[in-house]
């Protein structure tokens, strides 16, 4: 969706700063994206991170050199253990406003994140839309694909029938309009001379393109790969094509504050061209002990499953970009680069290899 045809103002703004174009949010939901973005670890630690009552790495770094942390969203408090992490003893504001339609909700939103960073005093805002999330809601004027029904059936990712795929694509085409036109105006608000600014996606959607809609049951470059911009003093203007994640947020604001990196994570600067060759992309449900994960290494997509408890790992098989398993047979040099990423991404995880 990210395109200079389906998303004009935004696309623009992105050419003044640094756009990735290689970039993954580390998982394929909602609050391990966000997790990946303000603790800067892999979604593999996600559980373990939170049964530790740890802060996030980077609302505590930014606090302690002077930031008031705020968040600003329409969507529910409470989701997935996502408030354990946001919440009102993390942020020093924490405004949940869900008055009127989701597209009320954004744009108060986004209307006092801009306030927020707009102060006197050094400040952070994180901005969460709902509008863009199934059932695809935006304002009447800009219902310009049609048909665009309302969803018939409550959130079933994955199933639709061929009316719906379209109906449903076209939901999304006209909702990149709304979010386009909206989030455009408030970051072109803001000096990039003095302010930082960050524009992505806590996962992806797909719409049919698959024959699938929706987002959680796999980890396919659609579910996977996001938009990402970042502009901020002194960042030029360029495009990148290195492997980039959410992780490496943490590292590039607290490089750019004089901070030290923690140790036990995987995040990178994103303002240093990357050399990374692997990633590791995974989700674990609340209450279980098993991990669903994804070994990116070149042009290989391993599925992984990985047992907390005792450590075992399943190899699943192999998969194609569209999250569909494909029967290959690699070298054993394919496989022993295989091996090593994985226990490189392990160890940068801050996990054992089994």
């Amino acid at each position: 969706m990210f395109t200079p045809e389906l998303m004009p103002k935004l696309f623009a703004w992105s050419n003044e700063g640094l756009r990735f174009e290689r970039h993954y949010a580390g998982s394929n939901h909602s609050e391990s994206g966000l997790f990946g973005l303000v603790f800067g670890r892999s979604a593999l630690t996600y559980h373990s991170t939170l049964n530790a009552h740890a802060e996030p790495t980077l609302l505590r770094a930014l606090r302690r050199l002077g930031y008031r942390a705020g968040y600003f969203t329409g969507h529910p408090e409470r989701w997935l253990r996502r408030e354990e992490f946001m919440n009102r003893a993390t942020l020093d504001d924490f405004e949940r406003d869900d008055v009127g339609s989701w597209n009320d909700w954004d744009r108060r939103a986004l209307a006092r994140a801009s306030a927020y960073v707009k102060s006197d005093r050094p400040s952070i805002a994180v901005t969460f839309l709902m509008s863009s999330h199934y059932e695809y809601r935006y304002p009447k004027e800009f219902e310009r694909h049609l048909p665009a029904d309302p969803p018939c059936v409550a959130w079933l990712p994955g199933e639709a029938s061929p009316d719906e795929f379209e109906a449903n694509r076209n939901r999304y085409l006209n909702v990149a309009g709304f979010v386009d036109a909206l989030v455009a105006e408030h970051v072109r608000s803001l000096d990039a001379s003095e302010t930082w600014i960050v524009f992505t996606g806590d996962h992806g959607e797909t719409t049919g393109e698959t024959g699938r809609f929706g987002h959680g049951y796999d980890f396919s470059e659609d579910l996977t790969r996001v938009p990402f911009v970042l502009r901020g003093p002194g960042v030029g203007a360029g495009v990148r094509q290195d492997l980039t994640m959410h992780q490496d947020v943490v590292a590039t604001f607290l490089n750019e504050l004089g901070q030290e990196i923690p140790t036990g994570g995987a995040s990178r600067s994103l303002l240093v061209p990357s050399e990374r060759s692997s990633l590791l992309q995974a989700y674990a449900e609340p209450g279980r002990r098993h991990v669903d994960a994804l070994l990116l290494v070149g042009a290989w997509r391993v599925r992984l499953g990985l047992e907390l408890d005792d450590g075992t790992l399943e190899v699943v098989g192999f998969e194609d970009a569209s999250g569909r398993a494909v029967s290959v047979e690699p070298s054993d040099a394919d496989v022993e680069q295989i091996r090593r990423a994985f226990i490189v991404e392990l160890e940068s995880a801050g996990a054992s290899p089994p």
